[in-house]
């Protein structure tokens, strides 16, 4: 007995180390995960950490782990990813504290902004938002002025950029979340510090012109560059103006709602989020015109390595597209991974490797630790990720297949990998594309397979073109031609959402089992052997969460003035006509396809929704929940009610029966969902749900 003990524990310890071994040659993998598990930690901090002390605790880690690797093969290994774990946290404080800037505390309905126009975002009918810093803000002391607003501009006004300009604004501090978990405007705006919002009321007095707001003339340059590309490109008339615009400058304040949602129903919308697609394409472009140029010349190409100086040269060309697009993140991640594979080139060696995505997203994550929270992180570092592992997994058939091939069984591999790479990406960005937008497009693979040769082998080559020829006046050429692509893709987009069942909406993800399924998709792209049969388990106990929840019964706005019920599908609403963008959060998160909600009655009922002058009742799971209108029914409803909600202040003294949310819980709490079960009611809110952060204090002035 005691020897089939030992045995199974020698068996069990053999295949943890030949587990392990098989992971030495994607280790670096699991530097950006374990750095991006401590970030995650530090958002889900219900208070903020020291960040002194946990680099403290990374340093001391790290040198534990040091120690530990000249003694052991693999027992450094949990201290060093604790010390990457800490580091992340140390990291998000540490960015927290540094971006750390006075925001309004509260609502000023009219005041007098005097600032410097940072920047200029034109939107549709004509309306724009201004960015303004160096501020004055009436009745504000400095210490307590936010470093930049950002307020929306109606009047028609000659503005420029740089310009110091006096004006009357409505101003409010940015926005808490909709929705528990939901998207945080406040962390948002705080990381770039934007410490109001609002919207202008007087025509602006230009006090003074031609201020410098870019902090180096490689910004001021790049600022001039964009502004004539702009000029170009509007001076023919065409719908395509709008995205060629957003492509070559990264300004996508134009393009339409309806643009917008065609893109996204065919699957294309990702042909707008300036990222890898579009730098790799714009490199690529000038790499070969580089080395096809220096060809030319036998001289040139027999005594100097021209590859490699095309590489130098086409890196310069990604920087210079990465910084005039706005250096997202998705750019910004695409850019390190274009000069770590030009660089590849340079030492010969491959290009195409996992380690260089690992290496991007740990730089990326280091310094920008809020980058982690967005969509576009997310999605873009899983897509590029599932890719590499799938075609670095495929290469051998690829070479095989690819070597000595006709232009058929070229043009047929290029077929077959623009599917695989459309149904790889949708499938491993799929988790982030339901908890992020709650929708899935259907016909994305034929979209793309439409719409990716235009943009490859037309529209991203003419910008390469657009730009050389900018100099000498004759971009209309090669602009002529990208605007020709770019009207083609809005017509593949507009064809391929028209088709039946293009789009899927679905309900918003439950927070816990898109953890899980993120878990579940990162060990299964990320460990070798057999141990990647366990990813298996976060994905099922993901998908039995999903299962079982379900929407909120009721939602409630962060100021209690919109009432929402969730009943037989159907959303309805106090007022269909008023929170417009609330209701259209909420529609998304309940996965509804009615294009507007149903107002409560005014009186009389409406599926077991009855109201009078008083308020409003409704029954969900044999609870009594009543919307008060008005102070006078406090005593009546709360005799009859299990729940009372009301927009204003509800005395415990004359309502001590019922469960209560009034004034003090939308003021104190935030947006309030609800949902009503056999064993009662179960209330979530936002601030619950993120705790006592920087960019969500109160009342405090830093």
């Amino acid at each position: 007995m005691i020897n089939l003990q030992k045995n199974k524990i020698e068996r069990t310890r053999l295949f943890l180390i030949e587990a392990f071994a098989h992971q030495k040659e994607h280790a670096i993998l699991w530097w950006p995960i374990c750095l991006g598990t401590g970030v995650s930690l530090y958002f889900s901090f219900q208070s903020e950490p020291a960040y002194l002390l946990w680099i403290i605790l990374s340093l001391l880690l790290g040198a534990l782990s040091l120690f530990l690797k000249q003694r052991s093969n693999w027992g450094f290994i949990p201290f060093f990813a604790l010390c990457l774990v800490t580091l992340g946290i140390g990291a998000g404080a540490l960015r927290a504290s540094v971006v750390d800037a006075p925001q309004l505390q509260k609502k000023y309905n009219i005041v007098r902004v005097e600032g410097t126009l940072q920047d200029i975002e034109h939107r549709e009918k004509g309306a724009r938002r201004l960015l303004l810093g160096n501020l004055k803000i009436e009745r504000l002391d400095p210490s307590q002025t936010p470093h930049f607003i950002r307020v929306t501009m109606r009047q028609k006004e000659e503005l420029e950029v740089g310009q110091h300009i006096s004006l009357l604004a409505s101003l409010r501090p940015p926005s808490s979340p909709i929705l528990p978990h939901g998207f945080d405007f406040q962390r948002f705006f705080y990381f770039k510090r934007i410490g109001g919002t609002g919207f202008t009321l007087s025509h602006p007095e230009i006090l003074e012109t031609g201020i410098a707001v870019h902090k180096s003339k490689i910004g001021e340059t790049l600022f001039q560059i964009a502004e004539e590309m702009k000029k170009e490109v509007h001076h023919a008339d065409s719908k395509g103006n709008a995205i060629t615009q957003a492509l070559l400058t990264g300004d996508r304040a134009l393009i339409k709602e309806e643009t917008w949602a065609h893109l996204r129903d065919s699957g294309l919308s990702h042909m707008l989020a300036i990222s890898g697609l579009h730098v790799g394409l714009f490199s690529a472009t000038v790499f070969f015109i580089i080395r096809l140029c220096l060809s030319f010349f036998p001289a040139l190409s027999l005594r100097f390595p021209i590859k490699k100086i095309a590489a130098v040269v086409a890196f310069c060309a990604a920087l210079f597209y990465t910084l005039l697009v706005g250096a997202s993140v998705p750019t910004a991640r695409a850019c390190v991974m274009t000069g770590m594979f030009f660089l590849a080139i340079i030492l010969d060696r491959s290009p195409f490797s996992v380690h260089l995505l690992a290496f991007a997203a740990f730089v990326i994550l280091l310094i920008r630790p809020e980058s982690l929270m967005s969509a576009s992180f997310q999605m873009s570092f899983a897509a590029v990720m599932g890719l590499i592992i799938f075609y670095s997994s495929t290469r051998s058939f690829w070479v095989k297949h690819y070597s000595h091939a006709g232009i058929v069984r070229k043009l047929t591999l290029y077929f077959i990998s623009v599917c695989a790479t459309t149904v790889i990406a949708t499938l491993v960005t799929t988790p982030f594309t339901l908890y992020h937008f709650q929708h899935l497009a259907v016909y994305g693979v034929l979209g793309n397979l439409l719409a990716v040769p235009v943009m490859a082998f037309v529209v991203m080559p003419m910008a390469v073109f657009s730009f050389f020829l900018l100099p000498v006046n004759m971009a209309e050429y090669p602009l002529f031609l990208m605007r020709l692509g770019v009207e083609i893709i809005m017509e593949v987009s507009s064809w391929v959402s028209s088709l039946e069942g293009a789009s899927v909406s679905f309900s918003t993800l439950p927070f816990s089992s898109f953890c899980l399924f993120v878990v579940a998709g990162i060990w299964c792209l990320s460990v070798r052997g057999r141990l990647k049969c366990l990813c298996v388990f976060p994905l099922l106990i993901g998908l039995c969460v999903v299962l079982l929840t379900r929407p909120a019964d009721i939602l409630l706005s962060e100021d209690g003035k919109l009432w929402g019920i969730y009943k037989k599908d159907h959303l309805y609403v106090n007022n269909a006509r008023k929170g417009k963008f609330t209701q259209k959060q909420w529609k998304s998160y309940i996965g509804t396809h009615e294009e507007k909600a149903t107002s409560f009655p005014v009186s009389g009922c409406r599926e077991d929704i009855c109201c009078d002058e008083d308020g409003c009742r409704t029954d969900i799971n044999n609870i009594q929940i009543s919307f008060l209108k008005n102070k006078y029914a406090i005593q009546k409803e709360c005799q009859s009610a299990d729940f009372v909600i009301a927009r204003f202040h509800v005395s415990q003294k004359l309502c001590e029966g019922p469960s209560v949310i009034d004034w003090s819980s939308f003021k104190n709490k935030g947006a309030h969902l609800l949902w009503f079960t056999d064993e009662g009611a179960i209330v979530n809110n936002v601030e619950e749900s993120r705790g006592v952060r920087p960019w969500n204090r109160k009342d405090i002035i830093r």
